[in-house]
C-alpha cells in the first residue's frame, strides 16, 4: 500500500516554507492524517502528532557530511549561507570554522537540542536516550543499501530498488 502524497509532510531543507514552526501550527486534524514527516528536523516533532510516531535516521561520517554541506550551499542560491560563501570566497577550511555543522549537528538533531552552549557530554547522553526510546532504525549513509534492508525488514515495507 503506497502512502498518498497528502499524508506526507516534507520539511523544507532551506527552512523557508515548510518549517517545523509551520508544521506545529497545522490544524490537529491535518497533522492526524499524516503518515510520514520527513526531512532534516530536530527530535521532538512527535509531540505534535496526536497519532504518535517513531523515528528513522541516517547518520553520516562527519567529514563527508561537512563536505556535502559545503557543496550543497554552493549549489543553492536560496540557502542563507550561499551569498556569504560566494561573496567572501570562503574555502572549505573557512567553513569548518564557520558552518553550524561543526557543532555536532547530527547529535543535536537526534537530541532535539538547538542550544550550542550545552555541554557535549550532556548532548550525547540526551541523543543516546532518544535513540533508545524513539528510533526504530538508525541507518548509516555509507552503508545505504544495508540500511534500506534494515528499514524494510523493521516495517515490513517492500523497497523496489533492492
Amino acid at each position: 500500500m503506497a502512502i498518498q502524497p497528502f499524508a506526507i509532510f516534507t520539511m523544507d531543507p532551506h527552512r523557508i516554507r515548510a518549517t517545523a514552526e509551520r508544521f506545529k501550527r497545522l490544524p490537529e486534524a491535518r497533522r492526524r492524517r499524516l503518515q510520514v514527516v520527513r526531512g532534516h528536523l530536530f527530535y521532538g516533532i512527535h509531540e505534535f502528532l496526536p497519532q504518535g510516531a517513531t523515528y528513522i535516521t541516517m547518520l553520516r561520517e562527519p567529514v563527508a557530511r561537512l563536505l556535502s554541506s559545503y557543496y550543497f550551499v554552493l549549489r543553492r542560491p536560496l540557502n542563507p549561507l550561499h551569498r556569504k560563501l560566494k561573496r567572501r570566497d570562503w574555502s572549505i577550511e573557512d567553513c569548518i570554522r564557520l558552518f553550524p555543522d561543526r557543532n555536532n549537528t547530527q547529535c543535536r538533531f537526534i537530541a532535539g537540542v538547538k542550544d550550542t552552549a550545552i555541554d557535549d557530554e550532556r548532548l550525547l547522553e540526551i541523543a543516546k536516550e532518544n535513540l533508545t526510546k524513539s528510533f526504530s532504525v538508525v541507518g548509516i549513509s555509507e552503508r545505504f543499501e544495508e540500511s534500506l534492508i534494515l528499514i524494510s525488514k523493521t516495517f515490513g515495507w517492500e523497497i523496489s530498488t533492492l
